[in-house]
């Protein structure tokens, strides 16, 4: 029974794209939506990680953890043993406070940016510190024989 009403569901939804003039409407959402993206990206260029790191501090907690989560308990409400209840609205809240926190952080460098340009790094800054000194730290990994006819153009 419970199968019946989902595809009831789904070819409601289908025979609503189907209308005159529904398809036009989300096709054209769609792209203001992209557009608009692009033109922040664009206006935001030097921002831009931090405007990803802001957007992804927010949306991917919401979609990939709280969402989820409360579908499940909607869906399984009362089928879900209280003590799986109660984990899962734990882990809503803790979730949503980390979720919280996080944007918060990411949000401080996009909407308070440091004066200045930022400083641009030098092609032979050290990339890997974890590396012994004199071995691999200014290069990234490539085939070993490259590195030993390497020269560097300032020696």
């Amino acid at each position: 029974l419970a199968i019946a009403g989902e595809v009831e569901a789904h070819d409601r939804d289908a025979a609503t794209y189907r209308q005159p003039g529904v398809y036009p409407k989300v096709a054209a959402l769609r792209v203001v939506i992209v557009a608009a993206a692009v033109a922040i990206a664009c206006a935001w260029e030097e921002r831009l990680l931090d405007l990803l790191d802001f957007t992804g501090a927010s949306c991917i907690a919401v979609s990939c953890m709280i969402l989820p989560m409360v579908f499940y308990l909607k869906h399984f409400g009362n089928r879900v043993s209280v003590p799986e209840r109660v984990w899962a609205y734990f882990a809503i809240l803790a979730t949503l406070f980390l979720a919280v926190y996080a944007t918060v952080l990411a949000a401080d460098p996009l909407f308070n940016p440091p004066s200045g340009p930022a400083p641009q790094p030098k092609w032979d800054n050290v990339k890997f510190s974890f590396c012994p000194a004199g071995s691999y730290q200014h290069i990234t990994f490539t085939n070993v024989s490259y590195h030993k006819n390497f020269t560097s153009p300032l020696y």
